[in-house]
């Protein structure tokens, strides 16, 4: 595969016009099928993301999209002529005719100065994925923080009490895998991280201030995350995220799909447990209201809330 085809000045705009193409028409899709279950809407956003990354390999194998260029681009082009066959004489003689290639003209600085190399856009791309993915690292940090000092000065039998209430929600939602739960004083919101390990932080005076069946609504909530797999999805937005950082349709995307991501949980949870009386969603809603001190900027990148 020759990569100066991939990294052309063609080439980039068709992979951009593309993908937001794509994007588009997937959003519309999610607009149509809004009779369906939030579940079935959220795996037809996902799947389209997670294709994305082999969109510049599908350009040489798909019909090709001709996106003019600018002409103050296309008139630095140096068209390159390959050389005419050798002719042999009667005598046996090879003659080779020099090949003239045309030079490159003159640029006028006015018309240099309003054009952007490809080179420079590469290296912005590049400083943009440096930034998102330090964010990413920071979100990693924070966690592995949090994990280290949430239990401290929490009552042994407490933990216990509410470890054993995780195990039993754990059983009937269908979920049967160890997952961990952490009290925790510097979080606003209940939230997810860990796919090898699945971790559940919670916010510290959550019982002590809403009760037992908040705490019961909250768990089920994030275990249905567990149960879906969208720790794994989360990750996969993120480093998505990181390439397709300078698309406004992908960031769209990104929050219809972490809307959808809670609805489809809030499905399995009402599915599991019901909801008689109508207030799971007030009681999840009560929880998002705890006046809890939050950090100083929001690094919990790789969990689901």
């Amino acid at each position: 595969m020759d990569w100066s085809l991939v990294f052309s000045e063609s080439s980039l705009l068709a992979m951009i016009v593309k993908a937001s193409l794509l994007l588009i028409l997937t959003l519309m899709a999610v607009t149509f099928l809004k009779r369906s279950s939030a579940s079935v809407r959220c795996f037809a956003i996902s799947s389209v993301l997670i294709l994305l990354p082999i969109l510049p390999f599908l350009t040489f194998w798909s019909p090709a999209w001709e996106v003019p260029l600018p002409h103050a681009v296309s008139s630095h082009l140096v068209k390159i002529t390959t050389p005419p066959p050798i002719q042999k004489t009667n005598s046996d003689a090879i003659s080779i005719e020099p090949v003239l290639h045309p030079e490159r003209p003159p640029v006028n600085p006015a018309t240099r100065s309003s054009t952007v190399p490809v080179n420079i856009l590469i290296y912005l791309w590049i400083g943009g994925t440096l930034v998102f993915s330090s964010r990413i690292g920071l979100g990693l940090i924070y966690n592995l923080k949090t994990y280290r000092h949430g239990n401290n000065n929490i009552s042994k039998n407490i933990y216990n009490r509410i470890d054993q209430f995780l195990i039993k929600a754990s059983h009937q939602i269908g979920l049967n895998r160890k997952v961990t739960i952490i009290l925790s004083s510097t979080i606003g919101i209940p939230r997810t991280y860990g796919i090898i390990k699945p971790v559940i932080v919670v916010p510290r005076n959550l019982v002590p201030t809403l009760g037992s069946r908040h705490l019961r609504d909250v768990l089920f909530h994030e275990l249905a995350h567990i149960r879906r797999h969208d720790l794994w999805l989360n990750l996969a937005q993120h480093v998505m995220q990181v390439v397709y950082f300078y698309n406004p349709f992908f960031w769209i995307a990104g929050a219809v799909i972490r809307r959808l991501r809670d609805e489809a949980a809030d499905e399995v949870v009402l599915e599991t447990i019901g909801d008689q009386d109508h207030s799971y969603a007030r009681r999840l809603a009560d929880v998002a209201r705890l006046p809890i001190r939050h950090p100083a900027s929001n690094l919990s990148l790789i969990g689901v809330a």
